[in-house]
């Protein structure tokens, strides 16, 4: 029997305040172009309920069209930072921090076990060693409705985008591949020396 692909309801309930958070013209914009059931399925579930992919693909998408480029990438980048300040991910963030310091390579082949806390059964992480100051994160078998989905992947650029902020370090995360046919995305991590 194959599992449906979940979305943990921490992250969205996140997202929800994350909207929460934007000036009232913008928020109000966005909460009108959410589908009112999938508003209702996250308000009502506990942080620990797993809730379906398919939900987060439509709010994703719905945000990315109302906010335009700048807002929207800046949402999902403070959504990013919200997750990981939250204690889904701050636990499994400081103990990588404590155990390898301030090195955006070690912590990010710690990325397979964040994403699973947030998403499951939804595709296969990888961390492929890129270079110097380079990381790739591959995506394999990904979920359908996430491989269908560029602005998925974008805002999942963005989201991961934060942890070089967290980090304090400078530099970029580059959605490399978005494949749906092969159901693949890899982002490419790229940082300054420290």
């Amino acid at each position: 029997m194959t599992r449906k692909a979940v979305v943990r309801s921490r992250h969205m309930k996140l997202f929800l305040h994350c909207v929460d958070e934007l000036q009232p013209p913008m928020r109000d914009a966005v909460r009108d172009a959410f589908a009112k059931d999938d508003v209702e399925s996250v308000e009502q579930s506990t942080a620990t309920d797993w809730l379906p992919i398919e939900l987060n693909v439509r709010m994703t998408e719905s945000l990315w069209k109302v906010l335009g480029p700048g807002p929207r990438e800046r949402f999902f980048v403070r959504l990013g930072t919200a997750d990981f300040e939250s204690s889904l991910l701050n636990s499994l963030v400081a103990g990588a921090i404590g155990v390898f310091g301030v090195d955006p390579k070690k912590l990010l082949g710690w990325a397979p076990r964040g994403w699973s806390q947030i998403f499951r059964d939804s595709g296969e992480l990888e961390v492929v060693d890129a270079g110097d100051h380079e990381i790739r994160l591959v995506w394999r078998n990904l979920a359908q409705p996430l491989a269908r989905s560029t602005v998925w992947m974008e805002s999942v650029r963005c989201s991961m985008r934060a942890l070089l902020d967290v980090l304090d370090v400078k530099g970029t995360v580059d959605l490399e591949v978005a494949d749906a046919s092969a159901r693949h995305m890899a982002l490419l991590f790229a940082w300054k020396g420290r």
